[in-house]
């Protein structure tokens, strides 16, 4: 019996270290929006997460505002910048904080109505 408990104790440890590793995983991508406001710095992170030449769908597209500003945005939010494209300004005001916030598909401008910017969490007026 004393060989059958040792055999039994320590795979259980180890197999019961990740089973909670897997629980806390899971609350954390659950509860996606409760986390959200968690920024976690992209040097902690590997080198694939990195943007280079505007990757990941850092970009996905860009509105023209008048005929000197446009916005950019995409997975990095939106940002206003000139016709060269060398200067850039946050346009990210009034979006709550964290990076999923700020994750835009879809942005519209109108002359009358103004603009709209379609994020992951919501849709937002300006």
């Amino acid at each position: 019996m004393k060989r059958l408990r040792k055999y039994h104790k320590w795979p259980s440890l180890v197999i019961g270290f990740f089973v909670l590793l897997f629980c806390l995983s899971g609350i954390v991508m659950n509860h996606r929006h409760f986390f959200s406001p968690v920024n976690v710095s992209r040097k902690w992170m590997p080198a694939n997460y990195s943007f280079k030449n505007w990757n990941l769908a850092a970009i996905k597209g860009s509105v023209w505002l008048n005929d000197s500003t446009r916005l950019i945005y995409g997975n990095i939010g939106i940002w206003k910048t000139d016709r060269s494209f060398k200067h850039f300004t946050s346009f990210n005001t009034g979006l709550p904080k964290g990076i999923d916030h700020r994750k835009t598909f879809s942005l519209l401008y109108t002359s009358n109505d103004g603009l709209w910017a379609g994020t992951l969490f919501g849709l937002y007026h300006y």
